[in-house]
């Protein structure tokens, strides 16, 4: 669910957040701080992108679950 205007940041729950993610796109959480870790899907595997590079598989926890700070990471 991209937003209308590309300026004006879409906060997600985390249903959205994997929902963006199944469509493609990559998402990260305001609580992390720092759109350079973000999840995204490599094939069937949903996988977080580190600030290092480290490509992992994602061990979801109850907090990111509940989160309500879920937005899309943005392209440059």
């Amino acid at each position: 669910m991209p937003s209308p205007n590309p300026d004006k940041e879409v906060v997600m729950t985390f249903p959205e957040a994997m929902q963006a993610v199944i469509e493609g796109d990559k998402v990260t959480r305001k609580e992390w701080d720092n759109h350079n870790i973000y999840i995204f899907l490599d094939g069937q595997y949903l996988c977080i992108m580190q600030k290092n590079g480290t490509k992992n598989t994602l061990t979801v926890t109850d907090g990111d679950m509940l989160g309500t700070d879920w937005v899309h990471v943005r392209h440059n």
